[in-house]
C-alpha cells in the first residue's frame, strides 16, 4: 500500500498562519504517511525558518528516513542555490517544500542591500529614515529604494527563486508562509477579492498567493487541535476542517479533500 495522487495534477499547496499553528507539522504528516506506506517519493525541504529540527522531534523515524532531505539556509544566495540543486534531483511524484517561502522576499532585499549599499537592510533603512527630515523639509517624496533602479532587480531575483522552487518544477510543491491581516485599503484588489472571506493573506511578495492552486489558513484552537480553512482551492471543495494528531493534515486534506489514495 502506497500513497499516490489519483491524477497527473501536480500539487501546488501553500499553508499560511501565525507562529506555532502547525504549518511545518502539516507537510511532515504527508512525509510521514509516505514513509509508512513505503512510498518512493522524496521530500526536498528548504528550511529558511530554522525550526524544522525541533519539529522533527515528533517524527523520529521520519528524521532518519533517507527519502527526507532537508537543509537550513539563511541567505538568499544559499536559498536559491539549494532550490537549484533540489530542482535537478526532484522527479515527478517527489515533493519540494519551502519553509518559509514568505521570508524569501525579505532575504532578497537583505541581499540586495548588502551587495549594492554595503550594509544590511536594517542599517540601510535607518540611514534612509534619517534622510526623511531633510526630504520633508525640501518637500520631496521619500522612497526607501530607488524605484527604477532597485525594485526591478529585487523582483527579478525573487522571481528566479519562485520559478526554480515553485513554477518550473516537476515535483509536487508545498510551501509555508506567515499570514498577514487583509488590508482592504492598501492590498492589491485581486488579493482582496481572493482572500476577503478569511480576512488574511500570505505574507511576503504581494502576488505570492496567486502562484498556488491551494492556499489554506491554519489556526491553533488548543494544544492538540488546529483548524485549516480554504483561502482558495482550484476545483476542490472549500471549507473549514479540524485537525488533531490522529486526524492529521495528510489524512484530512490530502486524502479527504485532494483525493489522494492509499493503494
Amino acid at each position: 500500500m502506497a500513497l499516490h495522487s489519483p491524477s497527473p495534477r501536480r500539487e501546488r499547496q501553500l499553508v499560511m498562519g501565525g507562529p506555532g499553528v502547525g504549518k511545518t507539522r502539516a507537510y511532515l504528516t504527508i512525509a510521514e504517511l509516505a514513509r509508512k506506506t513505503r512510498s518512493e517519493a522524496r521530500f526536498y525541504v528548504i528550511d529558511t525558518d530554522y525550526t524544522l529540527d525541533a519539529s522533527l522531534e515528533e517524527f523520529p523515524k521520519l528524521a532518519k528516513w533517507g527519502n527526507f532531505i532537508w537543509e537550513q539556509v539563511s541567505t538568499f544566495d544559499d536559498q536559491l542555490e539549494l532550490a537549484r540543486q533540489y530542482k535537478k534531483k526532484a522527479n515527478r511524484g517527489d515533493w519540494m517544500v519551502t519553509d518559509m517561502v514568505s521570508t524569501i522576499w525579505e532575504s532578497v532585499q537583505d541581499d540586495h542591500s548588502e551587495k549594492v549599499y554595503g550594509m544590511n537592510k536594517a542599517d540601510y533603512f535607518l540611514m534612509k529614515r534619517q534622510e526623511i527630515e531633510e526630504q520633508m523639509r525640501a518637500k520631496k517624496n521619500f522612497q526607501p529604494y530607488e524605484g527604477w533602479l532597485d525594485w526591478p532587480t529585487i523582483k527579478a531575483r525573487h522571481a528566479d527563486f519562485i520559478n526554480t522552487a515553485i513554477i518550473n518544477n516537476d515535483a509536487h510543491i508545498f510551501a509555508c508562509a506567515e499570514s498577514r491581516p487583509l488590508n482592504r485599503s492598501t492590498d492589491d484588489k485581486r488579493v482582496v477579492e481572493t482572500f476577503e472571506h478569511i480576512g488574511a493573506r500570505p505574507g511576503g511578495e504581494k502576488r505570492l498567493g496567486h502562484l498556488f492552486h491551494t492556499v489554506l489558513l491554519m489556526r491553533q484552537r488548543d494544544e492538540d487541535e488546529w483548524t485549516v480553512e480554504t483561502g482558495k482551492d482550484r476545483a476542490r471543495k472549500q471549507g473549514k476542517h479540524v485537525l488533531t494528531p490522529k486526524a492529521s493534515y495528510a489524512k484530512v486534506y490530502l486524502l479527504g479533500v485532494a483525493g489522494w489514495k492509499l493503494s
